[in-house]
């Protein structure tokens, strides 16, 4: 887990050192049909998150047992190592009442802000 993070937090740094420079091509593009360069910037920015959130749908797995890159034995062994250590490989369908009772659970909301406080500056 912690060389995940590293990875994690490494990327995030070196992409974000990248945001700037490229915020600032994009306002090269002023006057281009008819838009001034701040506009430009926020839409380019829009294209981009929105393809990288079209790929993340198409590709990315929400759970090891839907994997269709994975064969059968690595599906089995992923997911018994995922009931092992967490008890919750088993997905079950997320009704209202559930929603309800975690959003009123005050340890997830403290969860939140501890998890946003140590990850705002990425």
């Amino acid at each position: 887990m912690a060389t995940r993070n590293v990875i994690f937090y490494t990327v995030a740094a070196v992409v974000g050192s990248f945001s700037s420079p490229l915020g600032y091509t994009f306002t090269l593009m002023h006057g281009r049909l008819g838009h001034s360069g701040w506009r430009w910037m926020f839409t380019m920015y829009g294209i981009i998150t929105l393809v990288v959130a079209i790929f993340g749908y198409l590709f990315i797995q929400d759970i090891p047992s839907k994997a269709t890159f994975l064969t059968e034995e690595e599906r089995h062994f992923i997911m018994t190592r995922i009931e092992r250590d967490r008890a919750d490989s088993k997905p079950d369908p997320m009704t209202l009442r559930q929603i309800v009772q975690y959003a009123a659970d005050w340890k997830i909301w403290l969860f939140g802000l501890f998890f946003m406080s140590t990850t705002v500056a990425s």
